[in-house]
């Protein structure tokens, strides 16, 4: 336990990200409350950082495949094999991993609510951590499917990546024709029973 009173500021560098809010909500009714602030915009900012393993990863990775590696490392979408993607970290928080998210497409909760539930109900059933879940990207009503690689661990991490989207790519591939076979299938009965 820190004998320091909330009254006396700590070094940036030692400060938690906890203490940089108590202080800046402390001193904003204070005149010279923009130190405190300006002090947790720096932590905010130091959160957001690139980790080091991510960015190594993804540079790799976007070597083999042709791709910028400055706008993959920014999280910028790219398509491979016809699927949209994303790789996405999340600083501090999870300064070991990456994640891949796969594009679904428009969410449609109006036309499609059936398969949005089996969706949440596959979060409910599988491990997240293992199978990855499904999630609505906020502000832009998209359908995204995220699976975390743990880079700490792989032996080879921009090949663990790899290994991630191309799995991806070749699920949504198939599941897109299963969803394009169906829906061939319910047209022609449709038109099938309208001619008789």
């Amino acid at each position: 336990m820190s004998s320091q009173s909330p009254e006396t500021p700590q070094s940036p560098q030692d400060e938690s990200l906890a203490d940089a809010i108590r202080r800046a909500r402390q001193s904003a009714s204070q005149p010279n409350a923009q130190p405190a602030v300006d002090a947790l915009l720096k932590k905010l900012e130091e959160m957001r950082a690139v980790p080091s393993k991510f960015e190594s990863a993804v540079r790799e990775f976007a070597s083999w495949i042709g791709l910028d590696a400055d706008a993959l490392v920014r999280g910028e979408t790219f398509d491979f094999g016809g699927v949209e993607l994303t790789l996405v970290h999340y600083g501090v928080l999870d300064p070991d991993g990456a994640t891949v998210i796969v594009d679904f497409g428009e969410f449609k909760l109006d036309e499609e609510a059936a398969f949005y539930r089996r969706l949440l109900e596959h979060n409910f059933h599988t491990p997240a951590g293992l199978h990855g879940w499904y999630a609505l990207a906020p502000g832009i009503d998209k359908m995204l499917f995220c699976v975390r690689v743990d880079l700490k661990h792989a032996e080879n991490p921009a090949g663990a990546i790899g290994t991630v989207v191309g799995t991806a790519v070749e699920s949504i591939r198939a599941m897109r024709d299963v969803a394009h076979r169906q829906l061939t299938q319910s047209q022609n009965e449709t038109q099938g029973t309208q001619s008789a």
